[in-house]
C-alpha cells in the first residue's frame, strides 16, 4: 500500500530532525518512538497523516469531511494519548494520562477504540 509507505517514509524522516528544528525550541523525537510509532501503523486498517511536536513527540491523525477526529499522540516509546471526535463517541479525550502499548490489555484497548472509531465513520 502506497500511502502506508509513504507514511512510514515520513516517520523516518522524523529521526533526522535535529533539536530546536522549528525555530522555537522543539526536542528531538526519539528514533525508538518513531519506531514504535512505525510499529503501530503497520497494524492500523487506516492511514493517518503524521507530525512532529515541539515536546518530542509524534501525533497521527486522521479526519473526514463530517468532522469525525481521531488523534493518537505517542507520548513516550510506550505510551499514547488517544482523542476521537465523532458523534458516536464525543468529544473526549481518552487515557490522556497514556495507554501503555507494552500491556496487552492497553493495546487491546486502543485497537477496540481505533475500530469503534473506524465503524463510526
Amino acid at each position: 500500500m502506497i500511502e502506508k509507505e509513504n507514511l512510514i517514509q515520513t516517520l523516518e524522516s522524523f529521526k533526522d530532525l535535529p533539536p530546536n528544528w522549528n525555530g522555537y525550541g522543539a526536542q528531538k523525537i526519539k528514533p525508538r518512538i518513531v519506531d514504535s510509532a512505525i510499529k503501530l501503523v503497520r497494524e492500523l486498517p487506516i492511514t493517518l497523516q503524521a507530525f512532529p511536536t515541539s515536546f518530542g513527540t509524534i501525533q497521527l491523525e486522521t479526519g473526514d469531511k463530517n468532522g469525525n477526529y481521531l488523534e493518537i499522540e505517542f507520548l513516550s516509546v510506550d505510551t499514547v494519548a488517544v482523542f476521537i471526535d465523532n458523534e458516536n463517541m464525543s468529544a473526549t479525550y481518552i487515557e490522556s494520562k497514556g495507554l501503555n502499548l507494552k500491556k496487552c490489555r492497553d493495546k487491546t484497548k486502543l485497537l477496540k477504540l481505533l475500530d469503534d472509531f473506524i465503524d463510526s465513520i
